[in-house]
């Protein structure tokens, strides 16, 4: 896809998974490292407080699901209970399931693989580069806005694969300020960050996402990483929305029009007009298919050409032949004083001892218009150029041949003929990147104060 210019917002707000994250973040990453690492959670902190909360809500959790591992009762042996704790979390994060217990836990877990330095979150490089950029260079303030737990999206960024993202961040923000697909969500945080809508540019990878945050007056770019995700796009979101595949192919500029005039036909796409295909801009760039079409256009008119030149020296009588005889011949003539070429000496030959007229009877033969009146050097010459005029039939070629010294200056022309006629041959559908993410908010008083001891309580939401 190609840069697209917009003006310098006050403001950008961005979405975390699948838009400043590779899509694959949770389902294989968090989730597998869960998987493998419960019990040796379980097993280092047993003691602490925060643990057993989260295991006695899990316990009541499983004894409702019918279809669950049962966690063992308390009195019972803890590796026992820690082994059945490890299963009923497995079960959960295979089928999809969430209760309070669970996500505390998986939350827990998460944040202990980010302590010890045991997890660290794949940030796209041109991610990190244009934050930096934009935050030191254009003085824009960026804010993140995540379906998920803003506690929880502070500590995927301060661990990235580039360091400690935060430090660009002005704020955080999440559900508990509304639904991202809500306009009224988004006008609530244009107002806490006390700026005009049209000065602030949301960035997100989810089409509901940028047209709820277009409906509420801002400018909205969507982040494309695939084209199968452009291909995802309804008609009217392709009309609506600009696209681009990274961070970096926006431009900040203070003559071009501000984000929430961009559309559509803003998009310069590398395989359709642009605005892909509704009604897009003035300029439309070249597609794949037009390129191959193009190519094989230039491949057909070459064999075209070589197959004319071909044609061309199977016809004796042919004008062009001819042409290229007579001037093969005055280049004969020209150098015979100065080259060392065979011409100059077919030519020195025939001229000594008269065999010029041997040659000229040998092209006689063959049906040549070819004089053959004198036996001096000239007449060679002259002999050479009729034996041009018929050198492609193969009948006067064995005639030339065995004719003498006169068919070698006759050969001679014919390669010099030959050599001119050669020489122009030549070439990721909700915010989840595959799994359901909890639901924001929900549990009693008792668990997010149990939250708090433990870094924190709440529902991940659609990673």
């Amino acid at each position: 896809m190609a840069p697209l210019k917009a003006r310098k917002p006050a403001a950008v707000i961005f979405d975390l998974v699948a838009t400043a994250t590779k899509s694959f973040f949770i389902d294989e990453i968090l989730f597998p490292y869960i998987k493998q690492n419960a019990k040796k959670y379980l097993v280092e902190n047993w003691s602490n407080e925060v643990v057993q909360n989260d295991v006695t809500l899990m316990r009541k959790a499983s004894k409702k699901d019918e279809t669950a591992p049962k966690i063992a009762d308390p009195n019972e042996d803890a590796g026992k209970v820690q082994e059945s704790v490890a299963k009923y979390v497995t079960h959960c994060l295979d089928e999809k399931k969430d209760n309070e217990g669970m996500t505390l836990f998986r939350f827990h877990v998460i944040f202990d693989g980010y302590a010890k330095g045991r997890l660290e979150t794949p940030l796209y490089t041109d991610v990190a580069v244009q934050m930096h950029h934009w935050v030191v260079e254009d003085k824009v303030k960026l804010y993140l806005f995540s379906n998920g737990w803003k506690e929880a999206t502070k500590r995927y960024l301060a661990k990235t694969s580039k360091g400690d993202m935060n430090l660009l961040i002005a704020d955080h923000f999440d559900t508990e300020e509304g639904q991202l697909t809500d306009p009224a969500t988004f006008k609530k945080i244009v107002g806490k960050i006390k700026q005009a809508p049209e000065n602030v540019l949301f960035l997100t990878h989810c089409s509901q996402e940028a047209m709820a945050a277009k409906k509420a007056g801002l400018g909205a770019i969507l982040i494309m990483t695939h084209r199968r995700d452009v291909n995802k796009l309804t008609l009217e979101e392709k009309k609506e929305l600009p696209y681009v595949r990274s961070f970096n192919e926006i431009i900040f500029t203070g003559d071009a029009p501000k984000a929430r005039n961009l559309n559509g036909s803003s998009v310069g796409d590398d395989d359709e007009p642009a605005g892909g295909g509704e009604g897009g801009g003035k300029k439309k760039t070249p597609s794949k298919s037009s390129i191959k079409s193009a190519k094989k256009k230039k491949k057909s008119k070459s064999k075209s050409k070589m197959s004319s030149s071909s044609a061309a020296k199977r016809k004796s009588s042919s004008s062009g032949s001819q042409t290229k005889a007579d001037s093969a011949t005055a280049d004969a003539a020209e150098l015979g004083s100065k080259s060392k070429s065979k011409v100059k000496s077919s030519a020195a030959k025939s001229s000594k001892s008269g065999e010029g007229s041997k040659s000229s009877n040998a092209v006689s033969k063959a049906g040549s218009k070819t004089s053959s009146k004198s036996a001096d050097g000239s007449k060679a010459k002259s002999s050479a150029a009729g034996s041009k005029n018929s050198k492609m039939s193969s009948k006067s070629t064995e005639n030339a041949k065995g004719s003498g010294g006169g068919s070698k200056g006759s050969g001679a022309v014919e390669s010099a003929a030959a050599s001119g006629s050669n020489a122009g041959k030549s070439i990721d559908g909700g915010k989840s990147a595959g799994g359901t993410e909890p639901a924001s908010g929900g549990g009693s008083s008792d668990a997010k104060s149990s939250a708090a001891a433990g870094s924190g309580s709440k529902s991940e939401g659609k990673q």
